[in-house]
């Protein structure tokens, strides 16, 4: 063992414990998640631990949309340097709102059908841009002439516009919607399969995913002659044995490369620790991924700029001086997460982004291309 002494051992001292301190030292992070959002709220306590953030987490239940402007108010007297939102939808325009009063940054790892153009938001879930180019491609290859779209009532269409353009007036292609409410989506895919309706693409939660292949399979829409297109990145990380051998074909996307991605597999093994469960990388959700690149995006703008935290008021309708430059660093900051590289238009969207191409085969999940 060596030990040094005098202004040279003061001097290392001092440097190891810059490094240890990392960017995120004494600076805190916000979260609201759903009470009902385990894994969400595991990995942000996960995530901030790892990058050295002290973390403030707050937790709403589904529809109660007031709730959350009030837990933000409440977060931003702690002066943290940002919230990562895991609710979307509604929620997530509440939260926008007082974050873009306060100038406070707000990240968000879910798919927001609300979208307006706001400076204080910065969304690690591809964009409706990002899965219209891909779809586009992805239905031109398949050679698909005629196509319906499913889509979950709530779910905005914005990810498939360039869809319904392929279906123009100057086109030979035939497109068409169905909506799919309730509990039981039979009827509707029944009246599809009554119109001899074989191509599908289908925008809904990941939730829903298995209620719309079950309920697809019951009524024979699942056969030789069908093939479907899931739009969320989270059709793989189910169990889908038992649709491996009718013969459909069933493609989705996924943001993770799997095989190359040595920090998936230690963030899987972490999050395994901190939930007591086992999980394979392939089995995490694409949300619960997202929560750690976005507290990374924190930690590598922080090197980049110096900011004070600042406790604020909503009453008073006080704002942080640093924020703008904070996300400004965020937002043109070129990183690599798990789920690839981290790039943002203006805008704080990520439009930019390679998906990886998957199908379902009789001899399981098969990558057949990245776009």
């Amino acid at each position: 063992m060596v030990c040094l002494t005098g202004a040279m051992g003061t001097l290392l001292w001092i440097g190891l414990l810059m490094v240890s301190a990392g960017a995120g030292a004494d600076m805190t992070l916000g979260g609201i998640f759903y009470e009902d959002d385990v894994d969400m709220q595991s990995a942000f306590n996960l995530s901030t631990r790892m990058y050295n953030f002290t973390s403030s987490m707050r937790t709403v239940q589904r529809g109660q949309i007031l709730e959350v402007s009030e837990h933000v108010c409440d977060l931003v007297k702690e002066g943290l340097i940002g919230i990562i939102d895991g609710t979307g939808g509604r929620s997530s325009e509440h939260i926008q709102a007082v974050c873009d009063m306060l100038e406070v940054p707000h990240v968000l790892v879910q798919h927001n059908d609300l979208f307006t153009a706001n400076w204080s938001i910065l969304n690690l879930y591809p964009s409706g841009e990002a899965y219209n180019t891909a779809l586009e491609k992805l239905i031109i290859h398949k050679g698909w002439q005629s196509f319906t779209v499913l889509y979950v009532k709530g779910h905005i269409l914005g990810r498939v516009d360039n869809l319904f353009r392929l279906g123009n007036e100057t086109s030979d292609m035939i497109v068409s919607v169905r909506e799919l409410s309730g509990e039981d989506y039979r009827d509707v895919l029944i009246e599809a399969k009554e119109s001899e309706f074989t191509n599908f693409v289908v925008d809904c939660p990941s939730q829903n995913i298995e209620l719309v292949l079950n309920h697809s399979q019951q009524v024979g829409l699942l056969a030789d002659e069908h093939s479907y297109i899931f739009l969320s990145p989270d059709l793989f990380t189910l169990d889908l044995t038992q649709y491996r051998y009718g013969g459909v074909n069933v493609t989705g996307f996924r943001l993770m490369d799997l095989k190359q991605n040595k920090k998936m597999w230690e963030y899987t093994a972490d999050l395994n620790e901190e939930t007591g469960q086992t999980r394979e990388p392939e089995e995490i959700k694409t949300e619960v991924v997202l929560i750690h690149d976005a507290v990374k995006v924190f930690y590598e703008a922080l090197k980049k700029v110096a900011v004070e935290p600042q406790e604020l008021s909503c009453d008073n309708y006080d704002s942080w001086a640093y924020g703008s430059s904070l996300l400004n660093f965020m937002r043109t900051n070129k990183i690599n997460g798990i789920t690839r590289q981290l790039l943002f238009d203006g805008f704080g969207q990520r439009t930019n982004i390679n998906l990886e191409i998957m199908e379902l085969t009789p001899a399981g999940n098969q990558s057949v291309s990245i776009l």
